[in-house]
């Protein structure tokens, strides 16, 4: 197939004329307006390969998009579904030339974790109907594809697709490759899209960026730190597939975390919430109480006190009268233990509120004269599990522990498991025979860089709360942000108190509190 016989392709489908050369130093093909550049080493069916993709650009693909707020990693990505839509697009209307294309993804395998395998993956699944690939990301895009098929004319709904994935290989930490065309040889290196020359992305590759999905997707400079200490606490992890611990699976890093300057209102906000709690009576009047069973008076129904003096009945034994439960007092003395879930998915709406609700429970348990901390945690794969203590059990809530908890910014990931086996670890040495109390804050997502199972670390951290609870724990959850949040975790009940918003803040936090003791 000569650059002529392409010519003449290409003119017998546009009915415009094309500059069309063959090159013998070229690797990939480039293509600009109506001028087309194709490898003189590709056979000559990836030739005509090569000039129909060119031709569904032309048609299908605006060009010089701006490329400044991309990264080299989602420029890629939105090359590769760009380049799926169009194809997608020409194959309706000419479905011949879908065997031109077919030779290409072949040899493509259902293996290999690289970028480059990955997009191979996720370029046959988007092709091939019939392939099915398995893997988590590969078949998130297929799905995300699949779903706005009934409308490939809209190329805005599909660099949202290509934002998304590129946000998750982030979160994967999968490590930026330049496209060599090695995988599919007739495809364009896609400069034609973008104003710019994807010179960033070369670049990016040679250094050895890793994108994180923590900093936005910029470089992340981890590799520069020094490993945790060999003493540092390790915990297992729960294999909810293989229904197996993990020994020693997950390491504990303690450090403070990045801090920012907040927001001036934040401050405001806080001494808001700090007056509204002292005002409210029926808070306090209920801070000290818990309700307890088989009592011979009271103001509910115990059922299962009752339920068992009719079965007493029935046997012809003496039944017992005490089926009723009630409040009494009680000697709430036990530390309490608040963990801040401080990675980037709370953002600075949900961090304010959970920094908010840890100054209100701090007065609340000082009223109560109650040992109290308050820590949070992030992590970046399952060796670097962050841990800070903001105010430790026995320590005054001074004006540097204040303000260095407000300072504290929200980023990277969610192991909540081993952060609240940390917590439990620490409230055991403080307990010292009394019976004390995790209260967890968050937005109820536990999601790491290493972890493509949504299910596996939420089965994880309720693993970790239902060990906690066996050994005498009282944990409690706070949640904000959009439902179902901590009740993933600590299951659905009043164990766990969800708000949207900061509304009646006091009031809610207050609720919380009383789920330690109830």
């Amino acid at each position: 197939m000569s650059a002529l016989q392409l010519a003449r392709f290409l003119h017998g489908m546009t009915a415009h004329e094309t500059d069309v050369r063959l090159d013998d130093a070229a690797l990939r093909a480039t293509l600009g307006h109506a001028a087309l550049r194709v490898p003189r080493a590709l056979s000559p069916g990836a030739r005509i390969a090569a000039a129909a993709h060119a031709l569904a650009h032309w048609l299908h693909s605006p060009s010089g998009e701006p490329v400044d707020t991309l990264t080299p990693i989602g420029t890629a990505v939105a090359g590769l579904i760009e380049d799926a839509r169009v194809e997608a697009l020409l194959a309706r209307e000419w479905p011949g030339l879908a065997t031109f294309w077919a030779p290409a993804f072949a040899p493509i395998e259902r293996e290999g974790l690289t970028f480059g395998c990955l997009c191979a993956r996720l370029a046959k699944a988007l092709f091939d109907p019939s392939y099915r690939d398995g893997n988590p990301w590969v078949d998130k895009g297929v799905q995300l594809f699949d779903e706005k098929r009934d409308a490939l004319d809209d190329y805005r709904a599909f660099r949202t697709i290509a934002s998304r994935l590129a946000n998750d290989l982030g979160q994967m930490r999968v490590r930026f490759e330049p496209d060599d065309g090695a995988w599919l040889r007739y495809r364009d290196d896609n400069s034609w899209l973008w104003a710019q020359p994807a010179a960033a992305a070369e670049r990016a590759g040679h250094e050895g960026i890793e994108m994180s999905a923590a900093t936005g997707g910029h470089g992340d400079d981890h590799d520069d730190e020094p490993p945790p200490a060999p003493d540092a606490p390790r915990y297992p992890e729960w294999n909810c597939h293989t229904q197996r611990e993990r020994r020693d699976w997950t390491t504990i890093v303690e450090r403070a975390p990045a801090t920012s300057a907040p927001p001036p209102s934040l401050a405001a906000l806080i001494d808001a919430d700090r007056r509204a709690a002292k005002r409210m009576p029926a808070a306090r009047a209920s801070e000290l109480l818990r309700r307890v069973g088989r009592q011979l008076d009271g103001d509910a129904l115990d059922v299962d006190a009752a339920v068992a003096a009719r079965i007493a009945r029935r046997a012809g034994h003496a039944p017992d009268p005490r089926v009723f439960r009630r409040r009494v007092p009680h000697d709430a003395r036990g530390p309490v233990l608040i963990l801040l879930d401080l990675s980037a998915s709370t953002a600075a709406h949900v961090a304010a509120l959970e920094k908010r609700a840890a100054f209100v429970l701090g007065d609340l348990f000082d009223r109560q004269q109650r040992r109290w901390a308050v820590h949070g945690y992030t992590s970046d794969g399952r060796h670097r599990v962050y841990y800070a203590r903001f105010k430790d059990f026995g320590e005054a809530f001074d004006a540097g522990r204040r303000a260095a908890l407000l300072a504290a910014d929200a980023g990277m990931s969610t192991r909540t498991g081993a952060a609240l086996r940390h917590a439990l670890a620490l409230l055991r040495r403080e307990a010292a025979g009394t019976r004390g109390a995790v209260l967890m804050i968050g937005d109820g997502e536990a999601a790491d860089i290493d972890v493509f199972d949504p299910r596996y670390l939420v089965e994880d951290a309720r693993h970790a709360a239902r060990g906690g609870r066996q050994r005498g724990v009282s944990i409690a959850g706070l949640s904000f942000g959009a439902p179902p949040g901590l009740s993933t975790i600590l299951g659905v009940g009043p164990g766990c108190v969800h708000a949207a918003n900061g509304d009646a803040l006091p009031a809610v936090v207050a609720h919380a509190a009383g789920r330690l003791t109830a």
